[in-house]
């Protein structure tokens, strides 16, 4: 019972979420129900609602634990997507679990049950957005994980463009201005000879960590480990704005380091030799597809070993091609101790080292002797 003066307890009404009903019953027809219209009675709202339940057009709620069940098994598919799938389907099964959501729910409708449309999409949606998220957590800490413990023995430049992209790169490689250094151990051959094996490893891996330290410390990278010795890159993989710089000061810290070296290792005999040279080298991997290895070659690499030649004959420390030198800064006072043409090359070169008493072995013919009065660094600027 109730009003239908004009513009008196009217209200929206529609039926657009309802079955459709034909015009001609709309009104008189087995439902009942009124007329659609922009602005309707209440009494007609209310009378609606009692004719849905005397004509069994009700929908009732769900047992209990079916909303529980329903969002448990879209929670678990939408985990299992994020989890399983790329992250770039994502988007998609997100609209498709929303549209099966709401699918269920009609269906319920149409079955009578009540179903919260919002139940299942909100459940598969969130779940996988957890999953992916928690995913790509675990994947950049695995990848952070591979870039640590693979940095022992590649360069990290290199494990990070394999990790982004996801495949190995190209055999050969591309042509880089660097510094190659070849630093070797004196006295390692008639020091393993006094030794048992276990003693001659701990002294190279001691020798070798104080000496890798200061190479990553100066931005150097370790190509290898050859024997006794290390070669070493400076502007490869990663780039070093002054390699040469960088390069010299590294020898120049090592060879400081020298007594230390002795004493954790406890050889007073030991010494080191360092040689460096500068020029352009293919970098990139060498070997085949089962096997391969990242590293620098070329003309300048061979170089820099030949100059290891020159400072083992003019007892010097640091034996430094002329292509580091002229690569100095003015400040850096380096005197000449060689000039010629090296052994299988075909060209003539100039070796230097810094004229510091540090850099001369006992015995050195450039050793002056103001120098060996005064146990201290006398520079001397070379002019280049």
């Amino acid at each position: 019972m109730g009003g239908l003066l004009p513009f008196e307890d009217e209200h929206l009404y529609s039926d657009r979420f309802l079955p459709g009903i034909p015009v001609e019953v709309s009104e008189t027809g087995p439902s009942g129900r009124p007329r659609a219209q922009p602005q309707t009675a209440g009494v007609f709202i209310l009378a609606d609602l009692i004719g849905a339940a005397l004509s069994d057009r009700i929908a009732v709620a769900p047992r209990n634990g079916a909303l529980v069940a329903i969002s448990v098994l879209f929670a678990v598919a939408g985990a299992v997507a994020g989890l399983f799938l790329p992250l770039l389907v994502l988007p998609v099964v997100a609209v498709l679990g929303g549209v099966a959501g709401l699918v269920l729910s009609l269906a319920g409708l149409e079955a009578a049950v009540l179903l919260a449309p919002g139940v299942a999409p909100v459940s598969c949606i969130s779940a996988m957005v957890v999953a992916a998220v928690g995913k790509v957590s675990i994947l950049q800490r695995r990848q952070r994980s591979l870039v640590r413990l693979f940095g022992h023995y590649l360069a990290p430049d290199v494990i990070r463009q394999m990790a982004t992209s996801e495949q190995l790169p190209r055999l050969g490689g591309d042509t880089r201005h660097v510094v190659v250094a070849f630093i070797d151990i004196v006295g390692f051959t008639k020091m393993s000879e006094q030794l048992a094996d276990q003693d001659v490893v701990r002294v190279v891996n001691d020798c070798f960590d104080a000496i890798g330290q200061t190479i990553t410390k100066h931005h150097g990278y370790i190509d290898k480990y050859i024997g006794d010795a290390i070669m070493a890159v400076w502007n490869a993989p990663n780039t070093v704005e002054n390699p040469e710089k960088s390069s010299v000061d590294a020898a120049h810290e090592i060879i400081n380091l020298l007594d230390h070296i002795r004493d954790i290792t406890g050889q007073q005999g030991l010494d080191l030799r360092i040689a460096l040279n500068a020029g352009p080298v293919l970098v990139g991997d060498i070997g085949g597809e089962h096997r391969r290895s990242f590293t620098v070659m070329g003309t300048t690499v061979n170089t820099a070993s030949r100059v290891e030649s020159v400072a083992k004959d003019k007892k010097v420390r640091l034996a430094i091609s002329d292509s580091v030198a002229t690569g100095l800064p003015n400040d850096y006072p380096v005197k000449e101790i060689w000039k010629g043409q090296l052994r299988g090359l075909s060209t003539e070169i100039s070796v230097f080292t810094l004229d510091s008493d540090e850099m001369y072995m006992e015995g050195s013919e450039f050793r002056s002797v103001e120098q060996s009065r005064q146990g201290g660094s006398n520079l001397v600027k070379f002019p280049r």
